[in-house]
């Protein structure tokens, strides 16, 4: 058998002969091997800036030292994120009011994260560490899903 292109016979390996004589065919190869490089790099790459958004940035006006935040989680948003600036020496307090199981959790800015299942103080702590304080507000543990209004309260003295 013989290529019509270019009349060369079956003594060359088939795959070996498309790829040399067929410009097509090489094109292809060259687009799937850099889509497989591109794929591979981009997998471990984060983008930070989509979980920042889904944050709300709390800030205490000069002479403040709480705030209330207001908030609703539902089937589709099950999860609230806050975060707040503090200093280390100041006392954190933060506090989670509402109907049904609602979850607290602090995630500190070294990444350690505390929280507590239920309502009430959930964090109240002097500060050891400076930096950015990330707070989580979730329903707790149970296989039903439904509409919670819950108010977060925050101290920081």
């Amino acid at each position: 058998m013989t290529c019509e292109d270019c009349g060369e016979s079956e003594r060359t390996e088939r795959a070996e002969h498309f790829v040399r004589h067929h410009r097509f065919l090489r094109d292809v190869y060259r687009w799937f091997d850099m889509f497989i490089v591109l794929l591979a790099a981009f997998s471990f790459v984060s983008f930070p800036i989509f979980a920042a958004s889904q944050e709300q940035r709390i800030r205490l006006k000069p002479g403040e030292n709480e705030a209330s935040v207001r908030g609703l989680l539902s089937p589709k948003k099950d999860e609230a994120r806050y975060v707040i600036h503090a200093v280390a020496g100041q006392r954190l307090t933060v506090e989670l009011t509402g109907p049904g199981p609602l979850s607290g959790e602090i995630v500190l800015p070294s990444g350690r994260s505390e929280g507590s299942p239920g309502a009430g103080a959930f964090f109240d702590q002097k500060l050891t560490e400076s930096g950015d304080y990330r707070i989580r507000v979730s329903e707790g543990t149970r296989a039903e899903k439904r509409k919670s209004q819950f108010i977060l309260k925050i101290r920081l003295r």
